[in-house]
Formats: structure tokens, sequence, C-alpha cells
């Protein structure tokens, strides 16, 4: 398996990501590349090679989300993990740019009525942050959760795609 990483520096700090043969497989977002590496390690047995040109084409998206643009990242993914956590990472993707959903919508979308909590879990593990986009889950509550790279982060994505955090409660559809 060969692994690329790069570099895509944002309005929300520096983001890391890394590719395989088969698609993109890991971001990170405001840590710095020795970090970077050490998850690549962890998650792959290697490091990567760095190389700008697998990523030429999600950099693009990226210039467009950050601009505010609606942007769909239909780019090559290769996801691992365990089933539950695919399965809620797909739901994650079928979440509209500009709009959010609560975890408990979610885990009724994967079959698991009571797995807000789980849910929550499979969204910090969740190897591709923006491009699959774990920072539109919220609480039913009105309240922003977590996110991996920080709430700020979060709040950050949420407001470059227009969706407005008043504090309103987000129910099921």
């Amino acid at each position: 398996m060969k692994l690329f990483y790069s570099l895509y520096p944002s309005p929300v700090g520096d983001i890391y990501i890394a590719s395989t043969d088969r698609g993109m497989s890991d971001l990170a977002i405001g840590v710095d590349e020795d970090s970077f590496l050490g998850r690549l390690l962890s998650r792959h047995g290697m490091e990567g090679r760095r190389d700008d040109s697998p990523f030429r084409e999600l950099f693009s998206l990226f210039d467009l989300y950050f601009c505010g643009k609606a942007v769909g990242f239909c780019v090559p993914l290769d996801l691992r993990g365990t089933g539950f956590e695919l399965r809620v990472w797909d739901m994650l993707r079928r979440i509209p740019y500009g709009e959010v959903r609560s975890y408990r919508w979610v885990a009724c979308g994967v079959g698991n009525r009571y797995g807000a909590r789980a849910v929550g879990g499979a969204c910090r593990k969740n190897p591709l942050p923006i491009i699959v986009p774990c920072h539109r889950v919220v609480r039913s509550s009105g309240g922003l959760g977590g996110y991996s790279a920080g709430v700020a982060i979060k709040r950050t994505l949420l407001e470059i795609e227009g969706v407005n955090l008043s504090g309103q409660r987000y129910c099921l559809p």
C-alpha cells in the first residue's frame, strides 16, 4: 500500500490530509506535522510520503468550501472502522451542506434509536472530518456537542456553511 500526505492551510488552521491507493484516509485540523505522521504510523504502520499531487482535486474543493460554496466532497475514500462506524459515517455524508441533524437522528438512521452516545463516539473517531461532515451533527437540545478539532472550529465550519446557530432545538424530521 502507498500512503501520501499533504498540507492545506485553511481559515480554521492547517489541515493535514493523507491518501492511500484507494482514497482519502486521514484528515487532521490544527495539528503539527509530527503529530499527524504519528497518527499515520499508528493507523497504517507507516508515515507516508509527502506529495501534493494526489490532493489537487480535493484542495480545489477546499478552496470553494472555505469561500462558502456548497461542495459535495466526491473524492475516493478509504474509510476503515467498525461496521457501526461505517454506517454512521455513511449517514453523515447524507446530511446536506448548510444543514444540521441531531445525534439521535443519525442513531435512528443507522437503526439504533437509543444510540446517540454511540454516534458521538463514531463521530469522534471519524478519520475524515469536513469530508465526512461530523460537524453537522449537534445535540437535540440545540447545543453544538463535541468536535475532534474543538468546538470553536465546529462553530466556524457551520458558520461558513451558513447554519443559523441561534440555539434552536434539532428534532427528528
